[in-house]
């Protein structure tokens, strides 16, 4: 009868592990002929790092049934004691190079116990010993597993229980205690330091001894005995041919002649710091010897038993792989701050006062690069200002008296230059306080932007606090004079910040806004100047008291903060700071430069690609301040600089570019890809390939010309294209009617699944298999509430031997159907991540992951940001237990209040009076509004119309033509708009009246207000997080208009100290709009284009006037409106939407996109025949695959030199058809 391979009945109890299969396998295992053993020992050994995690519960499952419950020795025969041998000797002894992996130690100890626990332990000595002397051996591996848990324990049992300490040599033993007294100094041992130590002594002492007196006692036996006694010797003999030897030896010894004076004074005095009495004769020496040699034994016990230690652990595991664990050595205090990039350093040697210069001043100082003289002119005296000899260099010249001063510097013989600046407080990085430093405002020599800054400094310095108005110190007696230190803490100030002055106008508020919020401040350094004056682009900016603490934080972290609060900006600070200082402050030996291997991933792909573009560019900059460059090389360095940003302004990122050059699997990565920059997407289609899961599409392939022809196909097989493995909201809703069926009916990956089934199936086997690959030291999540809690459970599965991992997102964004996510939960499963693998890492990092606020928003001012907060409190009042209780959000300065129009109509937003529009055209699809465009309000590139829903942008959208940008509240997630007019939000809501519930909170009255229930309100829940993200896309200007009366009056009470109610007529609302020019609209379209938002961007280039992208942007919308028709059209309107976009993009030369189209439905010879007629061999032969052409995927394979996957396409062929043999002979042989 045919028997399955060993193997393949391994990778059956890999995907569902249960005890009857392991018993069948194990008994496989003892009957199996030599050769199939050997060669599924082989297979196991070769895939160790990815069967280690299915080893340990085959092994620990043999382990409980024959030790744990009752010594089950009788069923320990010889087969499996074998058996067990043969795994140390042909699995573990040939991977000691990944003892450093998760679960090795452990499967190792159950191996030994399993062989201890046998009752004939004399079989199993070889196999000991040579798996103890291979450990030896192998450089740093005995370190790695006696600092470990069951590698301690497990070596512990092989030396002292198996007594192999006495069967090694004594060069391997004092390697072994070489590598014991190496972890000596570990920081970790100071509660056991002084026995560590004593203990250690000892042992010297012991050895010392011994090595003497077993010298003396050899010179003074016969010549011909001359080698140097071995362990076996010193200790009571176990056998008759050792015992036969030990007497002759004796004998040997016996006859050296008495002489009182045959211990040297060095002996003596090493037997009385031992206390151990000395031999009165020489022929006391042997018996002596074995018992120095049994003392010197247990000091060793006592030493190895102090050993197992997290700390120690670290330092065995650099020892053991430093181009792999570098990173694990014990930091000293000085490394323990991540240094950004553009901070101060100790080589600056600038002076007690930090220096902040503004955006504009470094616009300033980077029109003077061509003048290398002017700049070093500008940093002395910058310098000169650090130092606070103002009086001495003549740097107090006051140019505006007022509350704060304002001083210039003016700098002869250059053009009149002059540097504006002033003394102001804020965080210092170098003191970790809150100080006064040094503003710089402009390096200029142009007298109108200098009048300008004035004139905007009078405004900005209306909102200082009192601490901004303190009076610098007076100078010493060396004519200094030095900042005052004005606590630890932020001043908070009032939330209003002096809002809605009636003195000042709105244009006025949103300057000060963009002057003191959003204007970032770059702190003055040498490696500022020298990235200046090279080019460099993009820098780290001076950061609040929180946000360094976050960037610093040297655990797993957790940050919570709204939109616009700086979340990204801390975690790309941090990754940056994190990934330069690993090279700075961990030099190994070598020459070779590390980094940590860092990875981000987040869902949206233009967020990943902007973050990858920054991170980037702030990198590139600060290598630049390390480049010693010739003024030649300087000028062709800044020509392709050039070059290459006017490419990067003129480019766009489209769909798939962010999967250029990263491998789909993590086996496959290596140094250079990181650090890694993903969507979630793309690290998911990693995993699956790195776990060889793959996807099962039953389906038919046809030809284009049978698609065309037979009609009466779409009505027989209506799913062949239905290829698609997403399940959005409107499936869901149409083929689910019990929603939770959805989740257990379909286990096979490939069908028609959710995300969060297919997550799940990942999930299944990550927990089975290690990930393998380059190990990953830190990982950073951003917008994570995107996600949905299984997915950042497999991230921290895959991920549990990281570093740290760095999540941050805004729960109150969160608006997907169907999500659940709260950061309480998100912190528990971190905690418990952190808890779990300090079992399985044996670290001793500590196991409370940090949790961050942030409540300064960078980008809207108070007028919004209280409006914003004001719907937050809704939430938390209602539903409270959905989202998590933050602090209020602020932000430093004020601006204008929110506008509510107060009758409005929708023929409002039209700038004709005679006009009258029907609203039958709402419900009819063909008709269309024959009107000039000029009629309507023209709106701007900045400014957009946000809608509940999709059947209202489409009435919107009619009643505007193209007069400007209309968006759901969805589509403008993500999305930032100097003005925000939000079209009747609540006349569209599905909630209608239950939006009178807000009534219950402020009415005193209670007749006639409804009572809250979760079952009856529930709608408000996601609907008040729809109207947060409404309110909070706006910058600076919020208007709200909205036709029903009765919906939004609510909300308009609750309201009505928050905004500014003013009533709705055409020209009002007219006065709203600001054109914009091409430039502007071109801008926008690529913003939206990179978002994904096509139709939006259709618009914004037919207003700039680029057909070009107009185009591109019109064949990505066709082929967003083929995919959205797979899941619930007809097969004719799928095939008529697909070939549209085909068409288009072939218009556009866009092949790979043409193809991807025809893959969607199923066609892929069809995307073949695009690939073949481009060059484009691999992805053709890839598409082959999928059409079971397995001779053309080979062909195409060998094109683009893919060998080992031509072979592997051949190979798959000859199992279809025979035919294939002689191919893949030929394609073996050549």
């Amino acid at each position: 009868m045919f028997e399955r391979p060993l193997i393949e009945l391994w990778e059956n109890l890999v995907d569902s592990p249960n005890d009857d299969g392991w018993d069948i396998l194990l008994e496989r295992c003892l009957t199996a002929p030599k050769l199939d053993l050997d060669k599924f020992l082989g297979e196991l050994s070769h895939s160790f790092d990815t069967y280690i995690p299915t080893l340990q519960i085959f092994i620990l499952h043999l382990y409980k049934k024959y030790l744990r419950v009752t010594l089950n020795l009788n069923l320990m025969n010889t087969s499996l004691d074998k058996f067990i041998s043969m795994l140390l000797t042909d699995v573990v002894a040939n991977n000691l190079q990944n003892s450093d992996i998760p679960g090795f130690g452990e499967f190792f100890h159950n191996c030994i116990e399993l062989l201890w626990w046998n009752s004939n332990k004399d079989n199993n000595m070889l196999t000991i010993k040579h798996i103890l002397s291979t450990i030896l051996d192998a450089d740093g591996v005995f370190g790695v597993l006696i600092s470990e848990n069951y590698g301690h324990r497990c070596l512990k049992r092989i030396l002292f229980d198996f007594n192999m300490i006495i069967h090694i040599e004594q060069e391997k033993l004092y390697k072994a205690v070489g590598v014991v007294s190496a972890l000596e100094k570990c920081s970790k041992h100071k509660n056991v330091s002084s026995r560590l130590s004593k203990s250690f002594s000892v042992y010297k002492s012991y050895n010392t001894l011994s090595q003497i007196l077993e010298s003396q006692s050899v010179k003074q036996v016969n010549e011909k005995d001359s080698s140097q006694p071995i362990l076996d010797d010193m200790v009571r003999p176990n056998n008759k041919n050792s015992k036969k030897q030990h007497w002759s030896r004796k004998r040997d010894v016996s006859n050296i002649p008495n002489n009182s004076t045959f211990l040297s004074t060095e002996c003596e005095q090493y037997l009385n710091l031992l206390k151990m009495p000395a031999p009165k004769k020489p022929s006391d020496l042997p018996n002596f010897l074995r018992a120095l040699e049994q003392r010197k034994i247990n000091s060793f016990q006592v030493l190895i038993d102090l050993l197992q230690c997290a700390s120690c652990h670290k330092q065995a595991l650099t020892h053991f792989s430093r181009d792999k664990y570098f990173l694990e050595e014990e930091p000293s205090s000085s490394d323990c701050l991540y240094h950004l990039p553009f901070e101060f350093n100790d080589y600056d040697n600038l002076g007690p006062w930090d220096i902040l210069l503004s955006e504009d001043t470094i616009k300033d100082l980077r029109q003077l690069e061509s003048s290398p003289e002017m700049i070093r002119t500008v940093i002395k005296k910058l310098g000169q200002l650090s130092l606070g000899k103002w009086d001495k260099h003549e740097l107090r010249r006051k140019v505006q008296t007022h509350a704060i001063p304002v001083y210039e510097i003016e700098l002869p013989d250059n053009d009149s230059l002059k540097i504006l600046w002033q003394v102001d407080y804020g965080f210092s990085i170098r003191s970790k306080t809150f100080t006064q430093l040094v503003k710089i405002w402009a390096v200029t020599a142009n007298k109108e932007q200098i009048h300008k800054r004035l004139e905007n400094l009078l405004i900005v310095h209306q909102f200082y606090t009192p601490k901004h108005l303190c009076v610098t110190r007076l100078a010493d007696k060396d004519n200094v004079i030095s900042p005052e230190t004005l606590g630890y803490e932020e001043e908070m100030g009032s939330p209003e910040n002096g809002l809605h002055s009636n003195s000042l106008m709105d244009e006025r508020l949103l300057g000060v806004h963009n002057m003191l919020v959003t204007n970032k401040f770059v702190t003055f350094s040498w490696n500022l100047y020298k990235s200046i004056v090279l080019g460099g682009l993009n820098f780290t900016f001076q950061v609040s008291k929180k946000e360094y603490d976050i960037i610093n934080n040297p655990t797993s972290a957790i940050i919570i903060g709204r939109s616009g609060t700086g979340k990204t900006t801390c975690i790309v600070f941090r990754q940056i700071a994190s990934y330069l200082n690993s090279q700075l402050c961990k030099t190994p030996s070598n020459d070779k430069v590390f980094h940590k291997r860092q990875i981000f991933i987040t869902l949206s792909p233009n967020l990943c690609h902007r973050v990858k573009e920054y991170f980037n560019k702030l990198l590139e900059s600060a290598m630049l301040a390390g480049k010693e460059i010739s003024i030649t090389q300087l000028n062709e360095y800044r020509r392709k600089k050039e070059e290459e940003e006017a490419d990067r302004i003129d480019s766009m990122f489209e769909e798939g570019d962010e999967d250029d050059n990263i491998p789909n699997s993590f086996h496959k990565l290596a140094d250079h890809h990181f650090p890694l920059f993903i969507t979630y997407d793309k690290f998911s289609k990693m995993l699956r390939e790195t776990y060889g899961i793959k996807n099962i599409i039953n389906q038919r392939n046809l030809d284009a010309d049978e698609i065309d022809t037979n009609e009466n196909f779409y009505q027989k097989s209506s799913s062949f294209i239905k290829t698609t493995n997403f399940v959005d909201y409107n499936v869901f809703r149409k083929k689910v009617q019990n929603p939770k069926q959805i989740f257990y009916q379909e286990k096979i990956i490939g069908t028609s699944v959710s995300k969060n089934t297919r997550t799940l199936a990942i999930l299944r086997i990550a927990k089975k298999k290690a990930l393998g690959g380059p190990r990953i030291h830190e990982v950073y999540i951003d917008e994570c509430q995107d996600n949905q809690i299984v997915d950042l459970t497999l991230i921290l599965k895959v991920f549990d031997r990281v570093n740290n991992i760095f999540l941050a997102g805004d729960i109150a964004q969160c608006i997907a159907r169907g999500s659940s996510f709260r950061f309480e939960d998100l912190h528990a499963l971190l905690y418990n991540w952190e808890r779990t693998r300090v079992k399985i890492n044996h670290s001793n990092i500590d196991i409370n992951p940090n949790r961050f606020e942030l409540d300064i928003n960078y980008r809207s001012h108070n007028g919004i940001l209280q409006l914003a907060s004001s719907v937050i409190d809704l939430i938390q009042h209602f539903f409270p237990n959905s989202i998590d209780k933050l602090s209020r959000e602020r932000s430093k300065v004020g601006g204008p209040r929110p506008i509510l129009f107060d009758g409005f109509q929708k023929e409002h937003l039209m700038d004709c009076e005679e006009s009258e529009l029907d609203d039958d055209y709402t419900h009819n699809k063909q008709r269309h509004v024959d009107l000039d465009e000029n009629q309507f309000i023209e709106f701007g590139a900045d400014q957009v119309i946000i809608v509940r829903d999709d059947k209202a942008k489409m009435q919107v959208k009619k009643l505007i033509n193209k007069a400007g940008l209309v968006m759901t509240v969805f589509e403008a997630k993500g999305m930032e708009f100097n003005d925000v007019l939000i079209y009747n939000f609540f006349t569209d809501s599905p909630a209608c009246r239950k939006w009178r519930v807000i009534d219950s909170i402020s009415s005193k009255n209670s007749k006639g207000v409804q009572t809250f229930s979760h079952e009856t309100h529930y709608i408000l829940s996601s609907e008040l997080k729809n109207l947060y993200v409404a309110v909070t896309r706006a910058r600076q200007r919020l208007w709200i208009c909205d036709e029903n009366i009765e919906y939004s009056k609510p909300i308009r009470e609750y309201w009505k100290n928050l905004v500014k109610i003013v009533q709705s007529e055409r020209k009002i609302v007219s006065n709203l709009a600001k054109k914009s020019g091409s430039y502007e609209w071109n801008q926008r379209g690529k913003n939206l284009f990179e978002e994904q938002r096509y139709e939006q961007a259709i618009i914004c280039f037919e207003k700039s006037g680029n057909e070009e992208r107009r185009k591109l942007a019109n064949a990505y919308y066709l082929q967003q409106i083929a995919k959205d028709s797979i899941n619930d059209s007809d097969d004719d309107t799928i095939k008529f939407n697909s070939f549209n976009a085909i068409n288009a993009f072939k218009e556009c030369s866009r092949p790979g996109q043409a193809a991807l189209c025809y893959q969607d439905i199923g066609m892929y010879k069809e995307a073949c025949d695009i690939y073949v007629e481009h060059n484009m061999f691999e992805p053709a032969a890839r598409s082959y695959l999928k059409a079971n052409m397995w001779h053309e995927a080979g062909e195409y394979f060998e094109k683009a030199e893919k060998y080992d996957d031509a072979a592997l396409a051949y190979k798959d062929g000859f199992l279809k058809d025979s035919i294939f043999y002689e191919i893949a002979i030929k394609f073996v042989l050549k």
